[in-house]
């Protein structure tokens, strides 16, 4: 992104969502942010909104989570997930105003492995919503005439975001004190700041990238470390019930390749987990 005396028109969808609304409140000293409002499966809403708006970067945040809700509703997230993708690549296509399209995916399309998990990673759809991430990426990855960047991003959490993902559902069991925590706490997830994740965005738009990149830490971290955080902080005694998953479930990310960009994140796990802990006393 070259340096502008005017602020440079964002488009945006997925807004009002966790990381959409950090982003946007992150840098709206920055971009002047063109926000979609609707359904982006509604192609006409779509088309007459980004024709009014004249994007010169897009970031498409819009998505249906977490796994369990798409799993359950299936169909609503397909529309959200992959057509609302697919409205957006027949716009964009032709479009010689954009500069950079940006679509966040997930680490979730990736085949589990005790090994860092690079881009060149086999990617595996292991369930409905890894399903509609890597559909839509092979989509957008034929526009080969437009600047399109791929951002998968591994596990993060705020205030805001849905009781159903991991962090925010273990915060919330105990602080109901429940003093059984049923979890796979072998099990290792890559966590990184939500603000490591918007500052690497800004720097993918900066640098027009384009491609895949791994968005995480770059360490991964054991379910029960945030059981033992929580139950800390909150004074809880529990009594740990373990599921018996079978193989070690992990999820660590290789960020060599976002790093040669000039990017590196910059909070620790127990930042995470404090500021998370913050928001909710």
């Amino acid at each position: 992104m070259k340096s502008l005396n005017k602020k440079p028109v964002i488009g945006i969808t997925g807004y009002r969502g966790v990381l959409g609304s950090y982003f946007i409140k992150k840098y709206s000293k920055k971009f002047n942010f063109a926000k979609y409002k609707y359904d982006i499966s509604d192609f006409n809403k779509l088309s007459n909104w980004y024709k009014k708006k004249k994007p010169e970067y897009f970031l498409h945040f819009a998505a249906k989570v977490p796994i369990s809700f798409v799993e359950k509703n299936y169909q609503i997230s397909k529309r959200s997930n992959l057509q609302g993708t697919k409205n957006l690549i027949l716009l964009i296509k032709n479009d010689p105003n954009l500069k950079w399209f940006f679509f966040s995916s997930s680490s979730h399309v990736y085949k589990r492995s005790e090994k860092k998990l690079n881009e060149n990673s086999i990617t595996e759809m292991t369930n409905k919503y890894s399903k509609t991430k890597l559909l839509a990426e092979r989509e957008l990855l034929k526009l080969k005439n437009k600047k399109i960047c791929i951002g998968r991003i591994f596990s993060f959490t705020s205030k805001n975001q849905n009781k159903l993902f991991v962090i925010p559902s273990i915060f919330k069991q105990l602080k109901k004190n429940e003093n059984k925590i049923f979890f796979d706490f072998d099990s290792k997830r890559d966590f990184i700041h939500i603000d490591d994740i918007c500052s690497a965005i800004n720097l993918l738009m900066f640098k027009e990238a384009q491609g895949i990149y791994n968005i995480g830490s770059g360490k991964s971290y054991k379910i029960i470390e945030i059981v033992k955080f929580f139950s800390k902080k909150l004074k809880k005694k529990i009594l740990i019930k373990k599921k018996n998953l079978g193989k070690i479930d992990t999820l660590t990310s290789d960020i060599s390749k976002i790093k040669k960009l000039g990017w590196y994140p910059k909070f620790k796990f127990k930042k995470i987990l404090l500021d998370y802990y913050n928001s909710k006393k």
